[in-house]
């Protein structure tokens, strides 16, 4: 699902947006700053207390594991910079955005960052044709991203994108902003359903 959000309301409407869609959420972990290994370990380990506390199926745990560290490599990866005035609260490079949080039946994780205009069709090209694919379609093209990667650096475009829809079986909302200088603030949110082993 795409949202596409008017640059002229602004970031703190954006945001404030957000958090609207979320109040009947509970949110377990809000983030804005650098995104880097030391920050992955700190809340994937939050992550794995808050569930064993909420005693979660281990494939739960797993999942909710495997998507939050694929969004903040995503942030680490393909954040640009520099910041523009409108999005000046986000920062500079290797910063964005990190959300957790659930509700009685699921886990809801959503990264956000900087990222050039130029990246948004490709990227949501990628997303809308894995939304709407098979299982069977997902794996078939999962082991086409793997040996893509493995061929080139360039290749694999996408293969953490749906290495989540494989793994969860639900489909990944985006949503971005433009911004005037050539630069956009994408969003993504994955959903990881709550099961039982």
């Amino acid at each position: 699902m795409k949202v596409e959000i008017d640059s002229s309301t602004g970031y703190l409407d954006f945001v404030a947006n957000l958090h609207k869609t979320m109040q009947e959420q509970n949110l377990i972990l809000i983030y804005q700053g650098e995104v880097n290994q030391d920050i992955t370990k700190v809340f994937t380990s939050m992550a794995e207390r808050n569930m064993e506390m909420n005693e979660e199926s281990r494939k739960t745990s797993r999942q909710v594991y495997h998507v939050m560290i694929e969004l903040l490599q995503n942030i680490c990866k393909h954040t640009d910079g520099p910041t523009t005035d409108s999005m000046s609260d986000i920062g500079s490079s290797k910063e964005g955005i990190f959300i957790v949080a659930n509700d009685d039946d699921n886990y809801y994780i959503t990264s956000g960052n900087v990222t050039d205009s130029s990246n948004i069709p490709k990227v949501a090209k990628m997303i809308d044709q894995f939304n709407v694919m098979s299982k069977e379609e997902i794996k078939q093209e999962y082991v086409k991203l793997i040996k893509a990667s493995k061929l080139s650096e360039k290749g694999g475009a996408g293969l953490g994108l749906i290495d989540i829809i494989k793994k969860t079986g639900n489909k990944i909302d985006y949503y971005h902003m433009d911004d005037k200088e050539g630069y956009s603030f994408l969003v993504q949110r994955s959903t990881v359903t709550r099961t039982s082993d």
